[in-house]
This record gives C-alpha cells, structure tokens and sequence, in this order.
C-alpha cells in the first residue's frame, strides 16, 4: 500500500507490518469494502473510508465493521464536524451522525435545486454535476454551521455564480 502525504509527495511501505501492538491495540484496519477509496473521517469512536457508492465504518472500540450503501461525489466535500460527517453526492448532501443513527439527507427543501432536476428560465440546470464535483465545504465553529460553497448557473443563464449553502446544526 501507498499514500501521498499532504505536500502530494508520494510514500511508500510507511505503515507498520505488525497490525497491532505490545497493548494489543490495533495499528492497521483491514478494509473490506470495494472500490477506490475517496476519503476518511473520524467520528467519535468509528472511522468511515469512504468510496464513490459506500461507507465502511469501523467501529475502533468492537472492531466490529459495516458497509453502508451511500452516494459520493465529491471527496473534498467531507466534512467532520462535533455532530457527524458531512458529504456531498450526486443527489444531495449527507450526514452521518455522530451518535451512529443512519444517514441522512439535510437537504430536503432545495435538494431539486441541487441535484440538477430544478432548471432555470433558459431551461439548463442551475448546478451541473462538474459543479456538484468541485463542491468544498467547512465548519463554522462560532455558528454551529456546515457550509458548502457551490458554483451555480445564474436565473438568465448569463453566467455563473457561487452559492453557500449552510446547514445550522443547533
């Protein structure tokens, strides 16, 4: 296995080759989903590898794992914050919750809008997948607020604009 570390410099053989320790405590995680692996996130005690049509979640105090069937598309839409992990798909933004509840869309009201159904006055999507794909997303710490920032075809289709959407999680 390889990585590419946060400057994109390629390493290889850093891991350990024992997968646990002197604590029997576990180094590795075998993964068992299928698929190319589109991002990580830690959430309380689970760790979830995300790929492009599932969620695996590993839970590291059972070592108990799970695949649950999601929709990905943009990676750097991942988002972890206090109550869960966000994430942007082709047919809306999702959350995992911290406290383990199933995954759930939170953006039911413009989620047309989102997914490209909803169509402007000259008749094209206000956001294409390309846009839905280069979607980024933070954290508001001060406001308790996911934001995810989106580039947008204008009403008249004279342009592009970028849309925040936020998502107040108190």
């Amino acid at each position: 296995m390889s990585l590419y570390d946060g400057a994109q410099v390629h390493q290889d053989d850093n891991f350990p080759d024992s997968p646990i320790d002197n604590a029997n405590q576990n180094l590795k995680i075998f993964l068992i989903g299928r698929g190319e692996l589109k991002g990580l996130a830690i959430s309380g005690n689970k760790v979830l590898a995300f790929r492009q049509s599932e969620v695996e979640i590993y839970d590291l105090i059972s070592a108990f794992q799970t695949i649950v069937p999601i929709d990905l598309l943009s990676s750097k839409s991942i988002l972890t914050t206090p109550i869960g992990v966000f994430w942007g798909g082709k047919g809306g933004i999702y959350l995992f919750p911290a406290d383990g509840s199933p995954v759930r869309l939170i953006n039911p009201g413009w989620q047309n809008h989102y997914d490209g159904r909803r169509k402007n006055a000259a008749g094209t999507s206000y956001i294409t997948e390309a846009q839905r794909l280069a979607m980024r997303s933070g954290w508001d710490a001060f406001f308790h607020e996911a934001w995810f920032t989106i580039q947008c075809q204008k009403e008249d289709n004279s342009g592009t604009e970028y849309v925040n959407f936020r998502f107040q999680t108190q």
